[in-house]
């Protein structure tokens, strides 16, 4: 791994958080794996997660007959996507660390939409990505307080 990257800094203070005994609780032997599995973008997901929650607004239209949501659009999402380098793939990041058990993504509002006969044609969704319990753990051990010096 070159040591001028992102991920490289994570290993470096989880070794940090290992070797100092006062720390060395933070240091989960799991943590290790887990960042051998992260890219580059989703470190930054996690670092800027240890600011904020994002926040997302999605709508999907509604097909009566089928009774089946599709074609999800995004209309509002505070994920900084100009810090990553593929922000296309933010969504596939998002899994990924919900995989991991270090974020969440929840839903904290769901409405209709309606046409003019009051009759339902889609749906609009809020939801909140931020960390878990485990992810506040592995950035306070693995994401260095004052953040990455290689962007």
């Amino acid at each position: 791994m070159d040591d001028t990257s992102i991920l490289y800094e994570l290993f470096e203070e989880l070794l940090a958080r290992s070797i100092d005994s006062e720390r060395i609780a933070e240091a989960h032997p799991s943590f290790i794996h887990i960042i051998s599995q992260l890219s580059r973008d989703e470190a930054i997901i996690l670092l800027e997660l240890t600011k904020r929650s994002f926040e997302v607004v999605d709508k999907m239209d509604y097909d009566r007959e089928a009774r089946l949501f599709s074609n999800r659009k995004i209309e509002r999402t505070s994920v900084p996507k100009d810090r990553l380098l593929f922000p296309d793939k933010d969504e596939m990041y998002h899994f990924h660390l919900v995989s991991l058990s270090l974020i969440s993504w929840q839903i904290t509002k769901q409405e209709p939409i309606k046409d003019v006969d009051s009759l339902q044609i889609g749906s609009r969704s809020h939801s909140e990505i931020k960390l878990t319990e485990f992810g506040t753990f592995f950035a306070k051990a693995c994401i260095p307080e004052d953040g990455f010096r290689n962007k």
